[in-house]
């Protein structure tokens, strides 16, 4: 079985719903629980958080954590309903389809049946941008309808305070039968049309916002703001947001480490890597994936990758995963920093695959990269160290020499930081090279590592190539 190539969705077990909660959301729950617990006043929630922190598994476990405490609440994606002409139609819909079939039918069919005079206002506004111009309006008929669009405004506004006292006297019937507000959970906003998200926010804000009733929205703080730029222009988003949301808190970013962890079994890439053990009658495959999350979560923390980078490394790491046969090491400490600079140093990568500069470069860039906290230089790092040297044969020849004493010995192709490295210590690097290098069914060729990172594509292939 192969892994898969992108990360798969985890459902929610009902009976257990927090039971594959590794970045430790439940405390964020039970604080929000708290918090909306006994609420009366209307109140709008923004939880903010960037790709890869966690939001929609956070969101939809929560919910069902609420309905297993008996709130009536509702998750819905908003990004999949913004197809939709007016967001209005979407909280709605979510409502009826959550509703229906309990005791609040009947509420919700009477919201349903005063709904209608609010959508038509917006159907015919919306004809000419549906159709692209198509139909044409006359000048007459034009003024005509403005004239009916004033005449109305009475009209539309009752509308809508007759919506909302039914709205009102939904919310206090499931306050009183749940003794909790009800929960209307929106996630992905900022991956809506601007439009419709803005719209989304107007709708809460001028229909919904009612007694009883709690918003929590799912955002991206930073790519709704760039949705309201695109509409507004130059505007002042925080401030523009303040009219919409009452609280705001933020999900913390996960540790890199377990982030990947956890990317990693989404991917299938444990079990893939159990069952290649078993080929290989060891743990060989199991043991080198760890080696690669722990030189990668300390690597990329220091090269500044976002989760969003890290998520595109690992699913480059699973394609070179797919491309080591069976008892072949995969040697990840190499391959967790190639594919690094991959994506984040391009031209220091290209120069070295392309053998502009040697692998002691690597070393170097490396060394730099931990030059501020010694400590760092861990277990792993020195691990990275001794491979990156075993790529270099002129650098390899010379440790050979200091080890053994020769008066010859030069020191012209090794690290900056080894240039006064004792005897001993080259010693312990040759030796762990040795390990390394001459393991059954193994390679430390570099060539054999680029192909599996480049998948055998030809450099000039690839999209950062120097002209």
């Amino acid at each position: 079985m192969k892994p898969n190539l992108k990360a798969q969705s985890l459902t929610v077990d009902p009976s257990n719903v927090w039971k594959d909660d590794v970045l430790k959301r439940k405390a964020v729950a039970k604080a929000l629980t708290d918090i909306i617990a006994d609420e009366t006043n209307p109140l709008v929630i923004s939880l903010n958080g960037g790709w890869g922190t966690g939001k929609t598994f956070f969101l939809e476990r929560w919910q069902k954590d609420l309905e297993t405490q008996g709130y009536q609440a509702l998750y819905f994606n908003a990004w999949t309903d913004d197809f939709l002409g007016d967001p209005f139609i979407a909280i709605l819909g979510q409502l009826w389809e959550r509703l229906k079939g309990s005791d609040f039918r009947e509420s919700v069919e009477s919201l349903k049946q005063c709904a209608g005079a609010l959508l038509k206002k917006t159907i015919f506004n919306g004809l000419s941008t549906v159709t692209g111009g198509i139909v044409n309006i006359s000048e007459d008929e034009l003024t005509s309808v403005a004239e009916k669009a004033v005449s109305s405004y009475g009209e539309q506004t009752a509308h809508r305070e007759e919506f909302r006292s039914r709205l009102k006297v939904l919310s206090r019937s499931v306050r009183e039968k749940t003794h909790h507000p009800l929960i209307f959970i929106i996630d992905e906003l900022d991956r809506c049309r601007p439009t419709f998200a803005i719209e989304l926010l107007e709708r809460v804000k001028h229909i919904f916002d009612t007694e009883n009733i709690v918003f929590v929205f799912g955002v991206d703080r930073k790519q709704l703001g760039q949705s309201i730029r695109a509409v507004y222009g130059s505007i002042d988003v925080d401030a523009y947001l303040a009219r919409f949301f009452d609280i705001d808190f933020t999900l913390q970013t996960p540790d890199t480490k377990v982030f990947c962890d956890v990317l990693m079994s989404r991917h299938g890439l444990h079990d893939y890597l159990k069952d290649r053990d078993s080929e290989a009658k060891g743990t060989i495959h199991s043991e080198e994936s760890q080696v690669f999350i722990n030189l990668f979560s300390q690597l990329s923390y220091r090269l500044g990758l976002t989760l969003r980078d890290c998520e595109h490394c690992i699913r480059h790491f699973v394609i070179v995963l797919s491309n080591v046969p069976p008892n072949y090491r995969m040697f990840p400490d190499i391959i967790s920093l190639l594919i690094l600079l991959r994506y984040k140093q391009h031209s220091l990568y290209a120069d070295f695959i392309s053998k502009v500069i040697p692998a002691v470069s690597l070393i170097d860039f490396v060394d730099e990269l931990f030059s501020s906290d010694i400590t760092d230089r861990n277990f792993y790092l020195t691990r990275l160290r001794t491979q990156l040297y075993g790529l270099d044969d002129e650098a390899t020849e010379e440790l050979t020499g200091i080890a053994q004493q020769r008066p010859d010995a030069k020191r012209n192709h090794l690290a900056k930081r080894d240039s006064k490295i004792t005897a001993e210590a080259a010693s312990q690097i040759l030796n762990a090279q040795h390990d390394y290098r001459y393991t059954r069914h193994s390679s430390s060729s570099i060539q054999y590592i680029i192909e599996k990172i480049e998948i055998c594509a030809p450099l000039q292939h690839a999209p950062w190539e120097r002209r």
